[in-house]
């Protein structure tokens, strides 16, 4: 099944900026994406406890490589 995801503008507390949410339907927030110091950086929530924050760019990059790869014509 493929899931919706939802982008949210949002205000947390504890950010000084403006964030994007980013929530998979009926499964809670599970990424935020904001601007460091010029670039734009998701944070991965992998548990309650921990997170990884990965540049963005690197993320579309990895989502083309995936793209020309796997949906390639045969």
């Amino acid at each position: 099944m493929v899931e919706k995801i939802e982008a949210i503008l949002a205000s947390p507390p504890d950010r000084d900026d403006l964030v994007v949410q980013l929530f998979v339907t009926d499964g809670g927030q599970f990424a935020e994406i904001f601007n460091d110091k010029g670039r734009l950086t998701m944070e991965l929530f992998i548990s309650s406890k921990s997170s990884i924050k990965v540049d963005c760019s690197q993320i579309l990059r990895a989502i083309k490589i995936a793209e020309d790869e796997l949906l390639k014509e045969k």
